[in-house]
């Protein structure tokens, strides 16, 4: 006979592990921080509502009241700053590209003794997100409390939120549903955002109320429809292999290691509505490790590179969509250059790499010719960066520091005739920027490298 009803546990073998193993650690004794006296906060001591906008008084409330759950002093202040979705670009000069990337939705910093929350303004209709953003980054600088935590990655981040309180919070806020409106349609998207899944959630939340012996929590009911599902179905599993869980318990103190264990994974990613495999890459909390092989459209490979915490490392071969060598670079081990190429085999970049650090890079047009080439310091820009034109005329040179804008050195058209340049110099003074037929697109304005103003034209 079929047995219908036989518990079964959210979460595959290796997710289980890595949870139970970190929770061990979480509620071990060494811990500097007794993370079983924070009780989950259920939703509705935040909101009576979940449909409700915040405004920025709002989201200062919320911060005090994230602040007080994890003990932080009471002399700690908040400022918050919101941003549009149009002011997530970056001001690198001609090139539309960003070395790092665009700027997250949420980000939080501390500045002396102040947090300083950086929110995208759309943000203010998802209160969950909010909550869980606060509590997110307010919790990375708790867990700095504890000792021998010498990496604090996204997953321990999110684990330790989760245990201050804010599970409820975190586990609602992995999906976001979004209406839209076209000319002619509307309908809904759907995304994913942070590093756990709702399985995942449903696992850790029903075994940490297992260790700290709470039975049918309130809170639970407060959990979204598939979360909450997923959440008794682990507790269900717990209850139906309790010799296991009871053992499990009784042995976090003895078998409690001194950092959590990582979470690694092999990560898949497709394009055109996840029909097309484009990349397959070795992961370590949250980061590439290991090998990560790029395909084409046509599912031949594209790349093979191998990445050391998020670095490229080495590079094995670059090929075009018929199976061409192309150049590669001399990337090993941390040193050297690397090749990056776009489906059509058109060279669009090449990075220099030295000791796992990128120093330079040089980006292309699609005729071939140089862009720019930039140096780099820790992901940013800093020194000279040098622009050029699709005719291969120099076009400009510009200083950076620490990715602001610090000196012009000149400005000429595709004819090599000089344009005005601004007076910048040691961070002071205007900085003119040109489209490439010559026109005039920007004029920045600092002072002590701050950007007071900029006019766009």
């Amino acid at each position: 006979m079929f047995n219908f009803f036989k518990a079964e546990c959210p979460v595959n073998e290796d997710d289980k592990k890595w949870i139970e193993g970190s929770l061990s650690w979480f509620f071990a004794p060494a811990r500097t921080i007794d993370y079983s006296a924070f009780r989950f906060i259920p939703i509705t001591d935040y909101f009576t509502v979940s449909t409700i906008t915040l405004t920025k008084n709002h989201v200062e409330q919320v911060f005090e009241r994230v602040k007080k759950q994890m003990h932080f002093p009471e002399e700690l202040s908040c400022e918050i700053k919101l941003f549009a979705e149009d002011d997530l670009r970056f001001s690198e000069g001609l090139s539309t590209k960003s070395v790092s990337g665009q700027k997250a939705n949420y980000y939080g910093y501390m500045r002396g003794n102040t947090f300083v929350f950086e929110l995208n303004e759309k943000y203010l209709s998802d209160p969950f997100a909010i909550v869980s953003g606060i509590a997110y980054n307010l919790a990375f600088y708790k867990l700095k409390e504890e000792k021998n935590l010498v990496e604090i990655n996204g997953y321990v981040n999110t684990l330790g939120a989760t245990l201050f309180g804010f599970g409820v919070f975190q586990a609602n806020s992995v999906i976001s549903y979004n209406q839209w409106t076209g000319t002619s349609h509307q309908g809904w998207s759907i995304g994913r955002q942070g590093f756990l899944t709702q399985q995942m959630y449903g696992y850790v939340l029903a075994l940490a109320a297992f260790i700290k012996n709470e039975k049918n929590p309130k809170w639970a009911a407060e959990l979204c429809r598939d979360v909450k599902a997923y959440f008794e179905r682990a507790a269900k599993y717990i209850h139906a292999n309790a010799d296991y869980y009871k053992a499990y318990k009784n042995g976090i103190a003895e078998n409690s290691s001194e950092t959590p264990p990582d979470y690694t994974f092999v990560k898949k990613n497709y394009v055109d509505n996840n029909r097309i495999l484009s990349s397959v890459s070795e992961m370590k909390n949250g980061k590439k490790h290991g090998i990560t092989t790029f395909y084409h459209k046509n599912v031949k490979p594209w790349a093979c590179w191998e990445y050391k915490d998020d670095v490229p490392w080495t590079v094995h071969y670059n090929h075009d969509s018929k199976g061409k060598e192309l150049e590669k670079g001399t990337l090993k081990e941390g040193n050297g250059t690397l090749y990056s190429y776009k489906e059509s085999g058109t060279l669009t970049k090449v990075y220099h790499y030295e000791n796992g650090m990128q120093t330079k890079i040089e980006i292309y047009y699609e005729n071939g010719h140089l862009s720019q080439v930039s140096e780099i310091s820790n992901g940013k820009y800093d020194g000279i960066t040098t622009f050029y034109h699709k005719n291969g005329v120099l076009w400009a040179e510009w200083e950076y520091k620490n990715n602001v804008h610090w000196n012009v050195a000149f400005n000429y058209n595709d004819k090599s005739e000089a344009q005005e340049k601004g007076t910048l110099k040691d961070g002071t003074g205007t900085l003119y920027s040109y489209e490439d037929d010559g026109k005039l697109a920007r004029i920045w304005h600092y002072e002590n490298g701050e950007l007071l103003n900029e006019e766009i034209f």
